[in-house]
Parts: structure tokens; sequence; C-alpha cells
């Protein structure tokens, strides 16, 4: 298994650690999908998502992964 199959750069400024699963919610196989991103040396993980095989990563997971990293550097913004 390579690295891109299991830690992935996706929308800048966000990646997303992968990992197959046989147990998704709905039954069968799928993907846990954590997106995460950066602020110097550390990495921030936003949530975690199921996506079905073969799939794009539904709107609504960058949307709310957009929503944490804006609160996270709002924060960031106030520590200085």
């Amino acid at each position: 298994m390579n690295n891109d199959q299991v830690f992935k750069a996706e929308r800048p400024p966000f990646w997303a650690f992968k990992r197959w699963s046989m147990n998704s919610p709905k039954g069968g196989k799928g993907m846990i999908r954590i997106p995460c991103f950066r602020i110097d040396d550390r990495w921030i993980l936003t949530h975690g998502f199921w996506k079905p095989p073969q799939s794009e990563w539904p709107e609504c997971h960058f949307t709310t992964a957009q929503q944490i990293y804006r609160e996270v550097m709002l924060r960031e913004k106030r520590k200085t």
C-alpha cells in the first residue's frame, strides 16, 4: 500500500487520511475519510465520514471542513 492510498491531497488546504472498511453504516464496504489541514508543524483533523467506493466527496463535507478551518484559524489569530 503506497502513501497515496492512505493520505492524499484533496482540495487546498485539505488533505485526507483514508481507510477501507468492510463495515460501513449502510452495510458493505466503504472508505472512511478524515479531512485535515496543516498549521506550521501541526496537523488538525476536522471530522470523519464514510465515502462509498468510486464516488467523489460530497460537497457538504468540504463545507464542514472549511467551517472548522475558519474557526481554528480565528483561534490561532487570537493567540498572537
